[in-house]
């Protein structure tokens, strides 16, 4: 149902014939700007072209909330990364500063996990005004304290994600995951439920219903695994399920009454009976390999043939490719608390070629890399620019048995 309003904007609505319906919330708003611009800027006062100040916002918020990167999507978060290295935001210029992000050697992914959960945190964990006004910093000191706050809140968000996670899998403990997880407590804090599903997904492989308790009624955030699309999985379920819900492919929120959360799990089964062929097993989820490469082809030269297939996210993933009986010289622990794993291997020329994984260790792969010991590299290939320190390396997503 829609809101008793003279107008609603909304490229999703089935009357709208707007031809990208997959916009996020914030390049709505931008298209509505650029609308009345057009129409009233010269009465305001407002020069023809200077929303294009506005496309950092927008470009942060398109990779940000995991939209498909198509289409006009795409042009945003293109353009949008343009505008960031030109920003005369003070906050996100000390956001970037902080995260060790050069600033004219950015991506989307030092946007998706250098800047984004920071910036989340403020409405996660406190309130989304606290996020507008790093934004708005007008001085060094307003931004550096503005910064300084967020970090703080994102570290509290992630000792309460673990809390929670931990919460989760003794709830999971025992019971049989029949192609969706739900699961959640009235005491859960609703900002980190989208966290803890992604998760939940990343471990069971199925996609996860994570909910709360707010002002008497069920409130809770999905994601999905390997493309099922979660609309059409809530579109599916008995009516009456769902008081409300909405998102797209790979994310979504839901409410529902106290009464049916206890039938959540069983109706959204029946829901995925006849996908059910579709369903890779939890055990062998599925890997698209675009190519195979050698340790020779880690080079400046086929990073920019790559580049220009940027930016990647969601409908535009990074190219993976696959390296065969690879022999690493070197597996260690690296960071703060050694939580990160690093591999060494070294390529015709007798050059170190580094491949790295954040938050891993090598017990994690179903063939744990080993000194002189050869495998097979599914991995990205990745240019990093941290703290100035210029590096091309391999981002590694799977370590696997030879052939």
């Amino acid at each position: 149902s829609l809101p008793d309003a003279l107008y609603v904007i909304n490229p999703k609505q089935q009357s709208c014939n707007y031809p990208d319906p997959m916009l996020c919330g914030c390049g709505v708003i931008f298209k509505f700007i650029q609308a009345f611009i057009t129409r009233y800027g010269e009465e305001f006062g407002i020069s023809k072209g200077w929303e294009k100040w506005l496309l950092d916002m927008v470009g942060i918020s398109t990779v940000s909330d995991m939209v498909p990167l198509q289409n006009e999507n795409r042009i945003f978060a293109y353009f949008g990364m343009k505008v960031i290295k030109k920003t005369r935001r003070l906050g996100l210029k000390k956001l970037l500063w902080d995260a060790g992000i050069s600033i004219n050697h950015m991506d989307e992914e030092d946007i998706a996990f250098g800047i984004t959960p920071k910036i989340n945190a403020a409405s996660r964990m406190s309130h989304p005004e606290d996020a507008y006004q790093l934004f708005m910093a007008k001085d060094d000191m307003s931004a550096t304290t503005h910064v300084k706050h967020l970090i703080s809140l994102n570290n509290d968000r992630k000792k309460l994600v673990a809390q929670t996670m931990k919460k989760a899998y003794q709830k999971l403990d025992g019971q049989e995951i029949n192609g969706v997880i739900v699961v959640g407590s009235p005491s859960w804090q609703a900002g980190i439920l989208g966290l803890v599903a992604s998760k939940l997904v990343e471990k069971y492989h199925v996609p996860a219903f994570v909910w709360s308790e707010e002002n008497g009624e069920i409130k809770g955030s999905c994601r999905t695994y390997n493309g099922f699309h979660l609309v059409d999985i809530m579109n599916a379920a008995e009516s009456g399920t769902f008081i409300q819900f909405g998102g797209h492919k790979e994310a979504g929120g839901f409410s529902c009454s106290k009464h049916e959360i206890h039938f959540l799990k069983e109706r959204l089964e029946k829901a995925l009976e006849h996908y059910q062929n579709d369903l890779p097993k939890a055990s062998e989820p599925e890997m698209r390999i675009d190519a195979v490469i050698t340790i020779d082809d880690v080079h400046m030269d086929n990073y920019q043939e790559i580049k220009k297939l940027a930016p990647f996210g969601v409908s535009n993933e990074k190219p993976l490719f696959l390296i065969k009986n690879v022999v690493p010289q070197k597996v260690a622990q690296f960071g703060k608390t050694k939580e990160h794993l690093e591999i060494h291997f070294t390529n015709s020329t007798g050059k170190t070629v580094r491949a790295i994984t954040f938050y891993s260790s090598a017990e994690n792969y179903s063939c744990p890399p080993q000194v002189r010991v050869p495998m097979n590299l599914v991995a990205h290939l990745e240019h990093s620019v941290f703290m100035g320190k210029h590096e091309l390396r391999l981002k590694i997503v799977d370590c696997v048995e030879p052939n």
